[in-house]
């Protein structure tokens, strides 16, 4: 929660110019569809409805209460499957494609699903970034 946060922070920063978001936005246009593997899996079709049933009741989920409920979904054999952030990506990709074909782009749900997914996008550059950096033999000391 306090990643989302601090990228909360980072995509509204007006000392940033452009926001995260928008930066993100321009790499996805919205209509180019997504490469998300719609193969069937009984898990993502669980997390739908239950994404589906909270926004039916809460049409303003906020993209937090997107990402949260992810991470706190529990499948049917007791597992978290999308609770690494290496995950949520494709997930929330798939979730906006489906809710674009059945609901259609309703301005609140479709707004909050798209944050939701530059988050993720950015969530996991962060990660790779870091992971990179730390797999880097470091250089020898400079001698004293």
């Amino acid at each position: 929660m306090i990643m989302i946060n601090q990228l909360n922070g980072a995509m509204s920063n007006p000392l940033f110019g452009v926001g995260v978001a928008e930066k993100v936005k321009s790499f996805i246009p919205a209509d180019a569809g997504f490469d998300i593997g719609l193969q069937d899996d009984q898990d993502f079709d669980q997390l739908y409805a239950g994404l589906k049933k909270s926004w039916e009741s809460n049409p303003n989920l906020t993209s937090m209460n997107i990402i949260e409920q992810l991470r706190k979904f529990i499948n049917k054999n007791g597992e978290q499957p999308y609770k690494a952030i290496s995950t949520q990506t494709s997930v929330i990709a798939r979730v906006l494609e489906r809710a674009k074909t059945e609901i259609g782009a309703e301005p609140p749900l479709y707004a909050a699903l798209n944050e939701s997914l530059c988050f993720a996008v950015v969530s996991n550059g962060m990660l790779n970034s870091f992971m990179a950096k730390m797999r880097e033999i470091p250089k020898d000391p400079e001698p004293w």
